[in-house]
């Protein structure tokens, strides 16, 4: 049997600093869409949303009506966790609207499908006890579905020598945005990540799982609408502002504007040369989304500049004579020079 593992889906989640919010949460719906249709088109058989399939309580009736159009044109069963996001008014609407949906309470809670036994729990905080009533039995393959964070009980407490001790096949882990595998004991566990990036935090690739029960094949399967792209790019070689122009040019000549840039600066910047200036210039509005770091240090002469007549060398005289610490005084120095010059970096 095929199962798809997804979770951390976000819908409707806020967005805020994203050119297009409205389009991005769409494209979520779209993401979700787009898994569905490779279940149906693949032979998959079950989908587990291991939690977090909204993003908040305030989830509009219209997305949660998509979602029960999806999951209602889908030939696979649904199991669906909550997870710690939204609450349970999104979930209750949707659970109305599509009944067919197997949920999971407080308690575990074990469907079986052919041969295979999916069970789960909303975790608590306080619940190292339901931990001890844990037992699987029945199934050729037994799959196991928790949110949480197995190295964290802020958000619920995952015993992992239970999990070793279970008899499980697979566990269907959410809550972490990117892909890993982990071992609890001989049985395998996977963050399946997220099914698109919501921001620059999201880098990972983007995407879900897949199991094949008979084979005992996990893998990940990547999809995406749009991804972080980072560039990091050393500029200690640029002596001018047109140099600096053509390196980053060459630099991002192959990201799609679709997608998100991550433009991070790094090496010794030449005094005078307007970093952020350029970069601006040249690239706002080119991608959905753009992020700027400035990681560079400045080659500066330090005596040269305190002997200016000028408010720069009586701002860096200021900055030698009252800060002791050479890191901290350097990034003062860079950026109020940067603020004098009218180049604030974001």
């Amino acid at each position: 049997m095929k199962i798809i593992h997804t979770a951390d889906i976000h819908l409707d989640s806020p967005l805020s600093g994203v050119k297009d919010s409205v389009a991005r949460r769409h494209e979520l719906l779209v993401a979700l869409d787009n898994m569905s249709e490779f279940a149906n088109n693949n032979g998959v058989e079950a989908i587990i949303v291991a939690g977090d399939l909204f993003d908040d309580k305030y989830a509009t009736d219209a997305t949660v009506a998509s979602v029960a159009n999806i999951v209602n044109r889908s030939r696979a069963v649904w199991f669906v966790l909550r997870g710690n996001h939204a609450g349970s008014a999104p979930y209750d609407k949707l659970f109305a609207l599509c009944p067919q949906i197997r949920t999971f309470g407080s308690d575990w809670t074990s469907y079986a499908l052919g041969d295979v036994v999916i069970c789960g729990r909303e975790l608590g905080l306080d619940d190292a006890e339901q931990w001890t009533k844990l037992a699987l039995s029945g199934g050729k393959y037994r799959i196991l579905t928790l949110h949480g964070d197995i190295d964290d009980n802020s958000y619920g407490f995952i015993d992992k020598r239970a999990i070793a001790q279970s008899g499980a096949d697979y566990v269907a882990l959410g809550h972490r945005h990117s892909f890993a595998q982990h071992m609890f004991g001989n049985v395998k566990g996977c963050y399946c990540g997220v099914l698109e990036t919501r921001g620059f935090d999201e880098s990972a690739p983007t995407g879900f799982v897949l199991i094949d029960t008979q084979s005992g094949k996990i893998s990940f399967v990547q999809q995406a609408c749009r991804k972080v792209v980072t560039r990091k790019i050393d500029v200690s070689a640029c002596d001018n502002d047109i140099a600096l122009q053509h390196l980053v040019g060459d630099s991002v000549a192959d990201v799609s504007a679709r997608d998100y840039l991550n433009l991070q600066f790094v090496g010794t910047l030449r005094q005078g040369i307007r970093l952020s200036a350029v970069a601006r210039q040249l690239l706002d509005g080119r991608f959905f989304a753009l992020r700027i770091a400035d990681c560079t240090e400045t080659a500066y002469d330090l005596r040269q500049l305190a002997s200016e007549v000028s408010l720069r060398g009586e701002f860096v005289k200021l900055a030698c004579n009252e800060i002791q610490d050479k890191s901290l005084r350097d990034e003062v120095i860079k950026f109020g020079l940067s603020a004098i010059d009218g180049e604030i970096s974001e």
